[in-house]
């Protein structure tokens, strides 16, 4: 008994430990590192920016409502998309559509079937206290005049590309109260804003950053710049401002680096080199305009005796670039 006692003892004692989950040795195909390294796969499995495409609304993003004391959300769960509108006074909220009744009146007018746990809508706006507008992008493709469509044909077989067919949106409007839905046939697209711009209530005055420091223009100038946008997107619109003769106005004189009265103070999100790139072009600021447009109000964060954190871009870029941005912690 007691040497079948000690070849137990032996045999336990020899045999290594498993790993502890999520803890295997990295030797086998697709794993990271060398032996004994942990499993980064089945970690990566479970990483934050994948479960969210897993899992269904947790948390509640308002959005407030001009004009009224309250707001409206969307909450997603298994039977579908909900969107409430919540009124904190009276403490009630209520749903903002009949969603049966929407998905009809959208799958007549669109020609798409639509289900009521499903709505296709997006870009919801409220334009005043009861009316607000949403689009429905549909499966139809756009329709072209012949010349257009002509000329489009011709440009792409010049060029050799095989683009995809743009596909239709509707744009509506509904009214909250009465519960009636109206295709906005000759809608024209709302002014495209750039990042860089804070507009102040009346319209007249535009607010923005420029090497660390506050500038203005009227509103007359800034009609310009969005008559300019208009029609481009992304860098061929901010290429298209650069381009104007506009009349700007200093407001301070004393910004710097880390002390800088634009909205992105630390430094953090971009190269250093992409910094240097865009040093002069027109910043955002974090402001709080006054109701009447007389003044605004900003918290301006001193950073310049704050210890600087490095982070070296390794992937993504010919060389590697450097990233310095000031870190509290």
């Amino acid at each position: 008994m007691l040497l079948v006692g000690a070849v137990l003892m032996a045999v336990v004692v020899g045999r290594p430990a498993a790993p502890a989950f999520g803890q295997e040795a990295a030797d086998e195909e697709g794993r990271v590192g060398g032996p004994g390294a942990a499993n980064y796969e089945l970690a990566e499995r479970f990483a934050p920016y994948k479960v969210e495409d897993m899992a269904y609304d947790l948390t509640v993003d308002p959005q407030w409502i001009e004009g009224r004391e309250g707001f409206w959300y969307d909450f997603e769960t298994a039977e579908g998309t909900r969107y409430w509108i919540v009124d904190p006074e009276d403490g009630t909220q209520r749903e903002l559509f009949d969603r049966e009744r929407l998905a009809s009146e959208l799958t007549r007018i669109t020609q798409d079937p639509w289900d009521a746990k499903h709505l296709p809508i997006e870009n919801i706006r409220f334009v005043d206290e009861t009316t607000l507008q949403f689009d429905v992008t549909s499966s139809q493709e756009v329709e072209e005049d012949e010349v257009e469509g002509e000329q489009q044909q011709q440009d792409e077989e010049d060029a050799g590309d095989d683009e995809e067919t743009e596909q239709k949106v509707f744009h509506f409007e509904y009214d909250v109260r009465t519960q009636t839905l109206r295709e906005l046939e000759d809608y024209e697209e709302p002014d495209d804003h750039p990042d860089w711009a804070n507009v102040s209530p009346d319209g007249e005055t535009v607010v923005f950053a420029r090497n660390y420091d506050l500038w203005m223009m009227d509103g007359a100038a800034y009609e310009k710049v969005l008559d300019a946008r208009r029609g481009e997107d992304g860098e061929d619109a901010e290429e298209a401002v650069e381009e104007l003769d506009l009349e700007e106005t200093r407001l301070t004189e004393d910004g710097e680096k880390y002390y800088s009265y634009a909205a992105n103070n630390d430094g953090r999100g971009k190269t250093d080199t992409k910094k240097q790139e865009e040093k002069g072009e027109r910043k955002a600021v974090d402001i709080s305009w006054a109701k009447d447009s007389r003044r605004f109000a900003l918290v301006r964060s001193d950073l310049r005796d704050v210890e600087e954190l490095w982070v070296v871009h390794a992937t993504g870029n010919d060389r590697p670039e450097l990233e310095t941005f000031k870190n509290l912690f």
